[in-house]
């Protein structure tokens, strides 16, 4: 659950915690190509999965283009514009 600033709690979207830990377990498993697929899915699922595109350019995963577009891609709330942001300073550039 995720805690906003108004102390209000957000639900964890399953479908991309699911999709987190299977990018894992391939990541575990040496296969990265699914791993990466995984990792997308998790964060285009829910784009406050920070922890999916840490390990996506943290293992060099994506290539300069790929990363921009995933970030183009995806969608992030009203209240969540920053991340936006924010993750444009993590990608390469």
């Amino acid at each position: 659950m995720y805690l906003d600033k108004d102390g209000e709690d957000r639900e964890i979207n399953i479908s991309s915690a699911i999709c987190f830990l299977r990018g894992k377990a391939y990541e575990a498993s040496g296969n990265c190509a699914q791993a990466r697929l995984w990792y997308k899915a998790a964060i285009i699922a829910d784009p406050l999965c920070y922890e999916a595109l840490e390990c996506l350019i943290g293992n060099h995963m994506l290539t300069c283009e790929q990363e921009t577009s995933l970030l183009s891609s995806l969608e992030f709330g009203f209240e969540d514009g920053w991340l936006s942001s924010f993750y444009s300073c993590l990608i390469k550039k």
